[in-house]
């Protein structure tokens, strides 16, 4: 959602982050984190250090740098559109294998439609915008998270690795769900990774609608704007509900809409199930 203009500098400050149980600190982004941990219906457990889930790393400082190199990250994947990437360029530690797998649903046209909005021209619905975003993931980028998935089940040298898009919480979460979903976690739990984003993120929402509302004082802005900035059960709630009503079910998703095989299926469970 950031622009190089004025309008959007609040979402190129770095900020320091405040300690959570989820969180693994960096100074340069808010919503980095590890998938591992979380039990399977089966009462398996996904190992840790393999895969971490991350907002954009453009504003990573030369400490987070070398946190990932402890980490032993191989590979970056990113879901950004050109334009985001153009504007927050990653910065990565040297040797990373760098992955782009866009998902463009934040490009030049919406971000001016999304300006627009808040200089108060424009017919942006931003209360639904996430709903219809999540619609798409499912309909018109299939193809993009089931090469992540492949490359996950095929690429032994793609991990340990970081997945991330803008704000790590949209396509992010989306991404995090369905490989969630997948290794055998239940639902409860896949929506509860899925609302931490709202948690992990909640300084730096304050702080854009801070600025917004300094910026553009507009009545009700802040209380429109907000359901963007952060997530809700309703968005990812969208995307499972548009596969039941498209593939009949998770499953058929997987292997239909996907295209993962039973091998590629074992292969996940196998690297990353313990």
């Amino acid at each position: 959602m950031s622009s190089a203009s004025d309008e959007t500098a609040a979402f190129k400050s770095p900020v320091s982050y405040k300690p959570h149980p989820a969180r693994i600190p960096l100074e340069g982004t808010d919503n980095f984190r590890d998938l591992g941990g979380y039990r399977t219906a089966d009462g398996q457990t996904l190992r840790k250090g393999l895969v971490y889930r991350s907002g954009h790393l453009g504003k990573l400082t030369d400490g987070d740098l070398a946190r990932l190199k402890e980490l032993g990250i191989r590979q970056v994947v990113d879901f950004r559109g050109s334009v985001e990437k153009e504007q927050d360029v990653n910065r990565l530690p040297e040797g990373v294998e760098y992955v782009e797998r866009p998902v463009d649903v934040a490009g030049a046209d919406m971000q001016a439609e999304f300006r627009a909005f808040l200089a108060g021209r424009g017919r942006m619905k931003v209360e639904n915008y996430l709903v219809d975003v999540n619609r798409k993931f499912v309909r018109e980028y299939p193809q993009v998270f089931a090469g992540w998935l492949q490359d996950l089940a095929r690429n032994p040298g793609a991990v340990p690795q970081v997945f991330h898009c803008t704000a790590g919480k949209d396509r992010t979460g989306f991404a995090a769900a369905i490989f969630l979903r997948i290794l055998g976690v239940d639902e409860k739990t896949v929506m509860a990774d899925y609302l931490l984003s709202r948690e992990l993120m909640a300084e730096s929402i304050e702080g854009i609608l801070k600025y917004v509302r300094k910026r553009y004082p507009l009545p009700g802005l802040g209380r429109r704007l907000r359901p963007m900035l952060g997530v809700d059960e309703a968005f990812l709630g969208t995307a499972f509900e548009t596969i039941t009503e498209d593939w009949g079910g998770f499953d058929a998703f997987v292997t239909g809409g996907l295209g993962l095989s039973d091998k590629d299926l074992s292969a996940l469970k196998n690297r990353f199930l313990g």
